[in-house]
């Protein structure tokens, strides 16, 4: 496992079976790991992770075909993913650590979490309204509908290289207000995750998200990014999806029209949630 030092947060590569892993960390204490939404990697999560750096130990992980981890040969399920990323969260972490997973990385908590919950103290299951429905088949319309995610699974990068070539000009459209170091920093995730997103949702969309929530051995608490949009078409789930999972807690953080689906633009917001959140799991 090779480290080097940044600012105040460290990065280094896990090695696994399937490849290496790049990985954040900061801080001391309990473990806790981050993993990003589809496309995304550790970098959406630096600001996030020099504040929680105060309370644990923070390990931001980059899945497979994302950031600097290595590039799957062919199409991975999310319980494969999940085994890779599991095994570098235990090469940094240790043992036993506290799981955060947003979007689609909340499909790939879930298949850890279900997986190995020797390993797991709890999982912090987020995402936008549309990605934390507990049906598969009513998700199938709120995420597999989704336009952008429909978009995707229609193209064939392998045969259109107009295709890929759309992928990168969408990759720096951004929010008149986006801070440039944000902005900057998305827009290199967007662009390494190209030849990965489409096998990547391509798995989402076929995973039995309902089955592994419903299995777990794990606690689990509920946080939900509510949009006005969402809230007219879907209606918000935190409570029913809590509810039905019985789970320790739940919270909903309300985004502003056209703000960062991650929070970053509001990371002491999303720290204080997953702090709230984690007293909750480990109160149980």
């Amino acid at each position: 496992m090779d480290v080097r030092v940044q600012t105040g947060v460290r990065q280094g590569f896990a090695d696994t079976a399937e490849g290496q892993i790049r990985f954040l960390t900061a801080g001391q204490g309990e473990p806790l790991v981050l993993l990003p939404h589809g496309g995304r990697s550790s970098r959406m999560y630096r600001d996030l992770a020099v504040i929680l750096a105060q309370h644990y130990r923070v390990i931001a992980l980059d899945p497979p075909g994302t950031g600097e981890s290595f590039l799957p040969d062919g199409p991975r399920t999310i319980p494969v993913l999940a085994e890779t990323l599991h095994e570098a969260a235990i090469a940094v972490a240790g043992p036993r650590y506290t799981l955060y997973g947003m979007n689609g990385g909340n499909k790939l908590g879930a298949a850890m979490s279900a997986a190995h919950p020797e390993a797991i103290v709890g999982f912090i299951f987020a995402g936008l309204t549309h990605s934390i429905v507990l049906s598969n088949q009513a998700r199938a319309t709120t995420l597999g509908g989704h336009p952008s995610v429909r978009t995707l699974l229609r193209a064939d990068h392998g045969e259109s290289p107009v295709q890929w070539l759309e992928q990168a000009r969408a990759a720096t459209v951004f929010t008149r207000d986006q801070p440039a170091g944000q902005a900057i920093e998305e827009a290199i995730d967007r662009l390494q995750a190209i030849r990965y997103r489409r096998d990547f949702y391509r798995a989402v969309t076929a995973y039995d998200l309902e089955g592994a929530l419903r299995s777990l051995r794990v606690p689990l608490a509920i946080l939900e990014f509510a949009t006005a949009k969402e809230d007219a078409q879907i209606g918000r789930q935190a409570s029913k999806l809590a509810a039905e999972l019985a789970a320790s807690a739940e919270l909903v953080l309300e985004l502003a029209p056209d703000a960062a689906v991650s929070l970053e633009d509001r990371p002491g917001d999303l720290a204080a949630a997953i702090v709230t959140l984690w007293d909750a799991l480990s109160a149980r």
